[in-house]
């Protein structure tokens, strides 16, 4: 949710999809503790077929933001490999990442689940879950906090 405030700029002049990699936002699944780097590449190659079947007439930008540089980095690797007649290769104009350090994104990724684990499954109210979200350490500014935590 740190994009949320660029979001806000883009879509003006943009089309913005932006959405959360496993374990991370609103949405839950049986599965979202599993975080391994190809499951995260795998999620990220189905979002993007389903933003382009969305959106058939839209060139696509793929931002990642820390962990999510990574990911995005690697799911280019892995689409540049696909033969040329796909779809995806064609509509895919550029990629930005935006404060990744390969490294230490992915030396995180293991730990991830129980970052996960460890979330309440529920709060009483909203300030709780920003408050939980300062406290935490996830968050450092409340103003972030305020957008990103109740998701």
């Amino acid at each position: 949710m740190t994009f949320a405030s660029l979001s806000t700029f883009l879509r003006d002049k943009y089309t913005v999809v932006a959405w959360d990699i496993r374990g991370h936002g609103g949405h839950c699944r049986p599965d979202e503790t599993q975080m391994d780097q190809d499951t995260l590449i795998e999620d990220t190659l189905q979002m993007l077929d389903y933003t382009h079947k969305r959106y058939p007439d839209r060139s696509i930008l793929i931002l990642g933001h820390s962990m999510g540089g990574s990911i995005a980095i690697k799911t280019m690797a892995r689409i540049e490999a696909m033969p040329n007649d796909v779809e995806l290769k064609k509509v895919i104009k550029a990629i930005l990442i935006i404060d990744v350090v390969e490294g230490t994104a992915m030396e995180a990724l293991p730990f991830m689940e129980q970052i996960v684990k460890n979330r309440p499954p529920q709060f009483p109210d909203m300030r709780s879950v920003v408050k939980y979200g300062i406290q935490s350490g996830q968050v450092k500014d409340m103003k972030s906090a305020r957008v990103s935590m109740p998701a």
